[in-house]
């Protein structure tokens, strides 16, 4: 159950929300890890279905916390490539299915966060806690400023380590 409540906590544990371009990224880029980018569009999209299937279990989903996870599932993935770790769907469903984050899987966009969550716990499960933590240490991780600062420490501790630094963010307006 300790997994289980560690993956709940990194969607809960940030609330943080996105506000309109800052200086130091590109205005329509969240994070990049390491070569990889993560879209304010993407990351708009996975917190409003996320928001929307978690609402229906009395939690919320924030920017802040999703792209915490998406972060995390991105470095985890990196790691996974790295080590040549491989992880299956079914791997990732077994692991999620049973916890309060079960509901994501039944979306495209809410289960590409809720894979990134499981990736995140399966590797370090494989990996274990010293390497993971070495490996959030290491990665390459910028986040859009709006968002605040990349925290990897925060993560031995159950937090999220997305958003210290940002304090009176606002949500943007929708894309067409």
């Amino acid at each position: 159950m300790k997994i289980l409540h560690r993956i709940a906590g990194l969607i809960a544990a940030a609330a943080v929300v996105v506000t309109t371009g800052c200086a130091g990224s590109a205005p329509d880029v969240a994070a990049y890890v390491g070569p990889n980018q993560i879209s304010d569009r993407d990351l708009h999209e996975i917190t409003v279905a996320a928001d929307e299937v978690l609402r229906t279990q009395g939690q919320r989903a924030s920017s802040g916390g999703v792209l915490n996870g998406l972060v995390l599932g991105e470095i985890a993935e990196q790691t996974a490539t790295q080590r040549g770790i491989k992880i299956s769907d079914s791997e990732r469903d077994a692991l999620i299915s049973p916890s309060n984050l079960g509901s994501l899987l039944g979306n495209g966009r809410t289960r590409e966060l809720a894979y990134a969550l499981a990736d995140a716990e399966l590797v370090r499960m494989r990996v274990g806690d010293e390497t993971f933590l070495r490996a959030l240490g290491d990665a390459e991780v910028r986040l859009n400023p709006r968002y605040g600062t990349w925290q990897p420490d925060a993560y031995a501790q159950g937090g999220s380590m997305v958003g210290a630094g940002s304090e009176s963010l606002s949500l943007p307006a929708p894309r067409s």
